[in-house]
């Protein structure tokens, strides 16, 4: 529930600020409680998906400045002249001149776009972030550190099994880490395969903050596509 302090308070929080510092408790129990339940357990593919989105951005800012970078946000997001107009019937009409804008790139809005203004001049926009869909694709595969069988046979044959578990869990970009974790393998030997691909021109990888993340490139996507692996056309762009 959100409440924007207009009209009457909801009774939940009526009951939450009369009691005191035991409401505050309660709600950050529950929120905790949350987190740990809905959040934590996928936190590494969301996170990954939000910093390649991030990357992939920037890249468009950099091959052709802002109108690249807005230009395939979101359908209801376009550019004429040196205007943004977002299409939100549901809201009052509005125009902002030298407005501060604020991306944010979220896995929980698809398939709308939310704007929000805490203040003049300040407007924030939240987005499907470039891949959602990835974050909650193959989750049953990821509780298994074994490969899955389409990973062993063709594939496996071509790079090793171990490698193609690798590809095979690159539907979202990771890191290092979080690799070893999911294939049950030390740090140590999930980096020398991802050089050993890297190389090979199947991954390519790119830093985001103090780590560094990993994804297949379309030649990868086509491998594991022929050897019938399922694989999205996004993936194989």
């Amino acid at each position: 529930m959100v409440w924007g302090g207009d009209g009457r308070m909801p009774a939940s929080l009526v009951r939450l600020r009369e009691e005191g510092a035991a409401g505050c408790r309660h709600l950050a129990d529950v929120l905790s409680e949350y987190w740990a339940i809905a959040i934590e357990p996928y936190w590494y593919r969301i996170r990954a998906v939000i910093d390649d989105d991030v990357a992939y951005r920037a890249g468009r800012v950099l091959a052709g400045g802002l109108y690249e970078l807005l230009s395939d946000l979101h359908p209801e997001v376009t550019l004429r002249d040196r205007a943004l107009l977002i299409d939100k019937p549901q809201h009052a009409d509005a125009t902002y001149s030298d407005a501060t804008l604020t991306l944010v790139p979220s896995v929980f809005v698809w398939p709308n776009l939310m704007v929000g203004q805490d203040e003049r001049g300040q407007v924030d926009m939240t987005f499907p972030a470039r891949g959602v869909g990835r974050v909650w694709e193959g989750l049953s595969s990821v509780e298994s550190a074994e490969p899955a069988e389409s990973e062993g046979d063709a594939l496996g044959a071509l790079v090793g099994r171990a490698r193609a578990a690798i590809l095979a869990r690159l539907d979202v970009p990771m890191t290092t880490t979080a690799l070893a974790r999911e294939l049950g393998q030390s740090a140590g030997t999930v980096s020398t395969h991802l050089s050993i691909l890297r190389a090979c021109g199947l991954l390519t990888s790119w830093r985001a903050g103090r780590s560094v993340l990993y994804r297949r490139t379309p030649l990868a996507a086509s491998v594991l596509a022929a050897s019938g692996s399922p694989i999205s056309d996004e993936q194989l762009a």
